[in-house]
């Protein structure tokens, strides 16, 4: 995390350097901190599920097996796809969403 990045999720929550900050703002930062590392760790599992993708293109695995290799580069894309769809996901269903039935 960049000093950068801290200094804008505090000013986001309401909080300023050096000076006494209600807990409501302290939370809100905490909870800002959180899903900036929820989605740094979402952003390189989906860079891992790419590498994967990628490395079935070698000529060491996909030799004398192309077919297998083209449904393991689809299931490596698509794990990476859905990954990062997950930003979405905790704002829409996460806690205090309303759900209509």
């Amino acid at each position: 995390m960049m000093h950068e990045d801290i200094i804008r999720m505090m000013r986001e929550a309401g909080l300023k350097l050096h000076d006494k900050n209600p807990p409501y703002a302290i939370e809100h930062f905490v909870a800002l901190v959180a899903e900036w590392g929820a989605e740094q760790e979402r952003e390189s599992c989906a860079q891992v599920c790419e590498s994967l993708r990628d490395s079935f293109l070698s000529p060491q695995y996909a030799t004398g097996q192309p077919m297998s290799s083209i449904r393991e580069r689809f299931a490596a894309g698509r794990c990476a796809e859905l990954i990062r769809a997950r930003r979405d996901a905790p704002k829409q269903f996460g806690r205090g969403a309303k759900h209509e039935a």
